[in-house]
C-alpha cells in the first residue's frame, strides 16, 4: 500500500549517502521494494476479481488459491527486505 511504500522510500533516503552509489545492497533494497509493490498491486486485482467472482465457486477456489501464492510469495519479499536493510551482521 502507499504507506508501506512511502515508509520504504524514507528508510532508503535516510540510507543514502556519499557511499550510496558504491553499496550494492542500496539497489538491492530498492529492487526488493519495486518487487514488493508489484506483489501488492497483483494482490489487490486478485482481491478485485475474488469480489466480481461471484457464486463461481471453481474461480473463486482458483483465485483464491493465487491470492494465498501472491501472499506467501510478498512475505517472503518482506523478509528478504528486512534483511537487506538490517545490513551485515556486526561481530559480538
Amino acid at each position: 500500500d502507499m504507506a508501506l511504500r512511502t515508509w520504504l522510500s524514507l528508510i532508503l533516503a535516510l540510507m543514502a549517502g556519499p557511499a550510496a552509489a558504491a553499496d550494492p545492497t542500496i539497489g538491492e533494497l530498492r529492487a526488493a521494494e519495486e518487487r514488493i509493490a508489484a506483489l501488492e498491486a497483483e494482490l489487490q486485482d486478485l482481491s478485485r476479481q475474488l469480489e466480481s467472482a461471484g457464486a463461481d465457486v471453481a474461480r473463486v477456489t482458483n483465485l483464491g488459491a493465487s491470492y494465498a501464492q501472491v501472499q506467501a510469495r510478498l512475505e517472503a519479499e518482506f523478509a528478504a527486505w528486512e534483511r537487506l536493510a538490517r545490513g551485515p551482521r556486526q561481530p559480538a
